[in-house]
């Protein structure tokens, strides 16, 4: 990947980041598991949802992300480099 440069800041990116995956973990067990959850975002919320997807921590993966005009706002150093993360 391009070095990019950061246009956000990092730890509130990551904070509410991880309150997402959070919720989706919780909302999951309705649905029998997150490869069942799908994340979809414009703009800002695509922003987020991108995020969502490259930070996400698994064990299983998530459904899939929809996102339209935006932009990943972690940066490189911050993605979860796991299977489940990859593989959403």
């Amino acid at each position: 990947m391009q070095n990019r440069k950061v246009l956000f800041n990092q730890d509130d990116i990551e904070s509410k980041v991880s309150e997402l995956q959070d919720l989706i973990l919780a909302e999951s067990k309705k649905v029998s598991g997150t490869s069942k959850v799908f994340v979809a975002g414009f703009s800002q919320g695509c922003s987020m949802a991108n995020s969502i997807l490259v930070s996400w921590p698994g064990p299983e993966p998530l459904g899939g992300v929809v996102c339209t005009s935006g932009i990943i706002a972690l940066e490189e150093s911050r993605f979860n480099q796991t299977k489940e993360a990859l593989s959403a």
